[in-house]
């Protein structure tokens, strides 16, 4: 539940961070669609991306956690290069500076997973002790 929580205020806050770049400046005028797609896109692929970690921390071994933890962050990877190269080969930008707000979202979205999952993980060794 702490996830959820932490995930709906990361995505408010984004939001409004879009917001205010979309009202107050011109810096994204180009690509404001581009920027609320990223930001449904990263809260989706984070979604996916917590299921398929909760998965591993549910197994005992630790190279079988590994293995979902790598595809996690191999899932997480792959999908967003998809999703930035249609934007790059299919509907052209022509204003590069998407890239910037697109991994700076990734970069939040995927902090968040990883503080998670060391929380998680610092729990689950307090438990064994």
């Amino acid at each position: 539940m702490r996830f959820f929580v932490k995930l709906l205020v990361l995505s408010l806050l984004c939001a409004v961070a879009i917001y205010l770049l979309e009202t107050k400046t011109q810096f994204i005028t180009d690509f404001i669609n581009f920027s609320w797609l990223s930001l449904m896109f990263l809260i989706a692929v984070t979604l996916v991306s917590f299921y398929l970690l909760q998965i591993g921390l549910q197994l005992k071994g630790h190279s079988q956690f590994m293995q979902y933890f790598g595809a996690m962050f191999g899932f997480k990877v792959f999908a967003s290069l998809l999703f930035v190269c249609y934007f790059i080969f299919v509907e052209p930008i022509t204003n590069k500076h998407f890239a910037l707000v697109f991994f700076a979202l990734y970069g939040l979205f995927t902090g968040l997973l990883v503080s998670e999952a060391w929380q998680i993980l610092k729990e689950k060794k307090e438990k064994k002790q």
